[in-house]
């Protein structure tokens, strides 16, 4: 069966697998802010606080990123950013298929 099409970008959206979460002892940033704020999302059932979740975890893997980007090894975060990738799929299943992000019959609602 075909992915569904998302009218508004032309693109094909497929849900992500919400079971695979990233691997917590695979890579050196252990102290990482968006591994709890992943948890916290995947973990929460209202609407309103599974948005603040959300935004919370977009902004730790922004932020992340960015320490990680401006690392003088860069390499050695190699598995991070593949978890951090992972992360992200997550993330944008939350906004798309939880929360309606993009949806235009969410927005002719409001």
């Amino acid at each position: 069966m075909p992915a569904p099409r998302d009218s508004k970008l032309g693109t094909h959206h497929i849900a992500p697998n919400y079971e695979k979460v990233p691997d917590w002892g695979a890579s050196e940033g252990h102290a990482s802010s968006w591994r709890p704020a992943l948890l916290r999302m995947l973990n929460e059932r209202d609407p309103e606080r599974l948005a603040r979740a959300a935004r919370a975890l977009e902004d730790a893997l922004f932020n992340r990123y960015y320490e990680i980007g401006t690392a003088v090894r860069q390499h050695d975060w190699a598995i991070e950013r593949i978890e951090m990738s992972h992360a992200a799929k997550l993330l944008r299943g939350v906004l798309m298929d939880k929360l309606q992000y993009g949806d235009r019959r969410m927005a002719e609602r409001s």
